[in-house]
């Protein structure tokens, strides 16, 4: 039994050393650090962050991060303001965000409540390192907290049944009850709640196909929008097919064709050992060969390249 932490944020620092990046990856973690960089991405989406709103918005995840469930990740994202219960503004620096994550095993791994106290331990390390600028890497600090008091009594409810879950594909809008629902099935699939739009929730969905994600108004119904349109892939690889067959059909025909020629140059040559029609019959017959011969080389590297 263990518990890893992990922070990616920006820092009140001057230069590359401000920039967002990995602040805090235990050991343990490092084989990790790929997935938990994206899941970082895409909950902060600080590009997306403009207005009061998103600038407040808080995003969650939980669920395993291996096939084995032997790796099962908590993580918030959100204002460090918020976080750390200081004020970060001032001084020419961008808006400070942060992501917050610890990674159990064992017997540590239940489904947490959504709760930002819960990071205690982290916030404060992250205070320090916007003090320092120093990076936690493979430290494996000792994470001082009361976890199980943060626990969810899943005897309420174990969130949404199959036929619901699968009634609202995966990305649902978010709301109070949507979120508090999803969050309880994150034993089964990796979860997400209010993401800031569908193309968070389509990253998230890159690494886990299987998982289950909320995002903001309106985003949910631009995503399907756009995943309605993947439908068109279908019709696509069908096109594509039949241009496929279109082009061998042309191959087959200018074979026979280029074989044809053949046999006639063959047959003109030996009629009495020379060419027949000294006029030009066996040299027009000869270029068609040569024509075709090369029409075909044009077509079937273009098949190769297609295909």
């Amino acid at each position: 039994m263990a518990v890893y932490g992990w922070i990616y944020a920006n820092a009140k620092i001057k230069g590359d050393m401000g920039d967002y990046r990995v602040r805090r990856c235990d050991s343990r973690l490092s084989e990790y650090e790929p997935v938990l960089t994206a899941i970082s991405r895409s909950m902060l989406s600080t590009t997306k962050r403009y207005g009061e709103d998103a600038e407040m918005q808080q995003c969650w995840f939980s669920g395993f991060l291996d096939r084995g469930k032997g790796m099962y990740a908590l993580a918030a994202a959100g204002g460090q303001e918020q976080f750390l219960g200081i004020s970060l503004a001032g001084g020419g620096f961008r808006r400070q965000y942060c992501v917050l994550a610890y990674v159990f095993t064992g017997e540590d791994i239940r489904v947490y409540g959504r709760k930002e106290e819960i990071f205690r331990p982290l916030a404060e390390n992250l205070m320090e390192i916007q003090h320092s600028g120093k990076r936690e890497w493979g430290a494996d600090t000792k994470i001082v907290q009361v976890f199980p008091v943060y626990a969810l009594d899943m005897g309420k409810g174990g969130g949404m049944q199959g036929g619901e879950e699968k009634h609202g594909g995966s990305i649902r809008k978010s709301s109070a009850y949507t979120d508090r629902e999803v969050w309880k099935c994150s034993m089964q699939r990796p979860v997400a709640t209010g993401l800031l739009d569908g193309d968070a929730a389509g990253k998230i969905l890159e690494f886990f196909p299987d998982a289950l994600v909320t995002v903001l108004d309106g985003a949910a119904e631009s995503f399907r929008a756009d995943a309605g349109k993947s439908s068109g892939l279908k019709e696509r690889f069908e096109r594509e097919d039949e241009e496929k067959r279109r082009r061998k059909q042309e191959q087959e025909q200018l074979r026979r064709q280029t074989e044809e020629g053949r046999k006639l140059l063959e047959a003109g040559v030996s009629q009495e050992g020379r060419p027949a029609g000294r006029g030009g019959g066996l040299w027009k017959a000869l270029g068609s060969v040569c024509l075709l011969g090369g029409i075909l080389g044009v077509i079937s590297g273009i098949a190769s390249c297609v295909a």
